[in-house]
């Protein structure tokens, strides 16, 4: 009952509860002068200090485990270094550390694989937000030069109006008209730059950069 109940905390102290097994077998031994059935309990706490430690430390406990049994079966039970039981208990003793050792192989490269995983996928946000931005940048700079190009308007327009208020006021209203059109369309553009520069990319409406198909609305524009 000892023994077993031990193992209950074999994950959280491996090392101690297979010390204390490995101990009350040898007491069950020594008690009745047979082989123990305990030794299933051991290999299972040697199995788990396997999985749950460090490799060295496994080898360790192994090779501490056969000599104690081996020693107890030579002194107490009289057996010989040569009888089957002896080689049983060495090759139960190694394979319940090399499945444990196996188990925690496994288990640190699939933590691998998932750390992996989530770096990629990490990275991956992170170059995405990068390319949203530099496509805001873009987009705001050619909007930039589209809104600079528009103030050129007004500020030429605003310069026939005045040289004609006097000589030509009919020409200077049609001039103040294009102020007006063009700081209408300023404003435009300057609405749509914001909305796009504080929209989601994926809900931004998109409208084409004026090219070269759109040369003669800036020649009539001038």
């Amino acid at each position: 009952m000892l023994a077993c109940g031990a193992l209950v905390f074999r994950r959280t102290h491996p090392i101690a509860v297979w010390l204390a097994v490995t101990v009350i077998a040898g007491l069950q031994i020594v008690a009745t002068d047979q082989p123990s059935g305990l030794i299933l309990v051991v290999l299972v706490a040697l199995y788990t200090v396997a999985a749950h430690t460090r490799r060295a430390l496994a080898v360790w406990t192994a090779l501490a485990s056969a000599v104690f049994l081996l020693s107890l079966f030579a002194g107490i039970l009289h057996t010989g270094w040569l009888e089957p039981s002896v080689f049983a208990i060495l090759a139960w003793c190694g394979m319940s550390a090399a499945v444990g050792d196996a188990a925690r192989s496994h288990r640190e490269i699939v933590q691998a694989a998932e750390e992996r995983a989530l770096r990629a996928e990490h990275s991956r946000e992170e170059e995405a937000l990068r390319r949203v931005a530099e496509d805001r940048v873009r987009i705001a700079r050619d909007l930039h030069d589209v809104v600079a190009h528009n103030i050129a308007v007004i500020n030429v327009q605003a310069g026939v109006a005045d040289h004609l208020m006097t000589s030509d006021p009919t020409q200077a209203k049609e001039s103040l008209r294009h102020v007006r059109q063009a700081s209408q369309q300023v404003l435009a553009e300057m609405t749509t730059m914001l909305g796009l520069l504080r929209t989601p990319a994926d809900e931004a409406a998109r409208q084409p950069v004026p090219g070269l198909d759109d040369i003669e609305i800036l020649v009539e524009t001038m």
